[in-house]
């Protein structure tokens, strides 16, 4: 992750500091290494991408921390889809035990907010682990045209009707 090493024990302000310093580089390797596969026609997939930059800025330091923010947020470029794992405060608090309920709650509304303005599709994270994983594969070949793992035919080269999308779990 981006963020890792906070509240580990030992983490002192040094490593905070050399933490914030090397975050953006952190960011441009991740995206130039993803950048390296997708041009070798891989399926490139991030976790969390630069978007936890959006949320909203709390705690001090709020004028340095919105340019740097920024900064992280804008220096991938957009990804060809944004999927937002829609899982309330709770449920993740009772699977994990990280954080409180309260806490992971008012980061999932920063994340449902954000969707609009990334273009996101919403998945129901509350479903079973299976159903979850099913559903967003779906999405991926959905929007990647691609059928069992391998590029769909052009429209072209297909004969017949073209293939119903496949339904999504709920």
């Amino acid at each position: 992750s981006v963020w890792q090493g906070a509240g580990r024990p030992g983490y002192t302000r040094l490593h905070a500091v050399v933490a914030i310093v090397l975050r953006p580089f952190r960011v441009w390797w991740r995206v130039a290494c993803g950048a390296v596969h997708a041009r070798r026609g891989r399926l490139v997939v991030f976790d969390r991408y630069t978007y936890d930059a959006l949320l909203p800025i709390t705690g001090s330091w709020r004028a340095l921390k919105r340019p740097y923010f920024w900064v992280l947020a804008h220096l991938a470029p957009r990804p060809d889809l944004v999927l937002v794992l829609d899982l309330p405060g709770e449920v993740a608090f009772a699977r994990k035990g990280e954080f409180t309920p309260e806490g992971l709650e008012a980061v999932r509304q920063g994340f449902l907010a954000l969707v609009p303005r990334l273009g996101a599709q919403v998945v129901d994270a509350s479903a079973p682990p299976e159903q979850v994983r099913d559903d967003v594969v779906a999405r991926i070949r959905t929007r990647h045209g691609l059928i069992m793992g391998r590029p769909a035919a052009p429209p072209a080269a297909r004969s017949g009707p073209a293939p119903a999308p496949p339904a999504t779990p709920r």
